[in-house]
């Protein structure tokens, strides 16, 4: 008889959601409790044989801490992926985006051209289709003031 039990994790299967999320999948092995019991939080398993103990190891994971830190492990690393795959549509809608204001600016020179507005004049279209020239701003200048003492 074997001294390990696998167990598996059956909530931990991988088929897509409907939100697009793969579940984890996690296996589980555990140290058959009747042939070794497990060790208690703070010490460590006796090493089989001859072996020194690892120094650098503090413990073990009990079946479930185990599934459920594979299962937060996996979840952060799809996340992260969705992520990437969120900036790749970005970068393709920022192209998209520059595209069409290039198209636009293309029409806009047509027209222009077209209808024989100079270079430089500013203009815009009415909902009803009319071309209007933009009114330039007056520049501001403020009032002029007397120098004080002189009337």
């Amino acid at each position: 008889m074997s001294d390990e039990t696998t167990l598996e994790n059956p909530a931990a299967e991988t088929p897509e959601t409907t939100d697009g999320m793969a579940e984890p999948t996690a296996k589980v092995t555990q140290l058959n409790p009747k042939a070794e019991a497990p060790p208690v939080a703070g010490e460590q398993a006796e090493p089989a044989g001859d072996a020194p103990a690892d120094p650098d190891i503090l413990g073990k994971l009990d079946p479930n801490e185990l599934a459920i830190m594979t299962s937060l492990n996996q979840q952060s690393r799809q996340m992260v992926f969705q992520i990437g795959q969120s900036e790749i549509n970005k970068q393709r809608l920022l192209a998209q985006l520059g595209q069409l204001e290039q198209q636009s600016h293309g029409q806009s020179q047509a027209i222009g051209k077209r209808l024989g507005i100079p270079d430089g004049t500013q203009w815009n279209v009415t909902p009803d289709g009319q071309v209007r020239k933009m009114q330039q701003p007056t520049p501001f200048t403020p009032p002029q003031q007397k120098a004080p003492g002189k009337n």
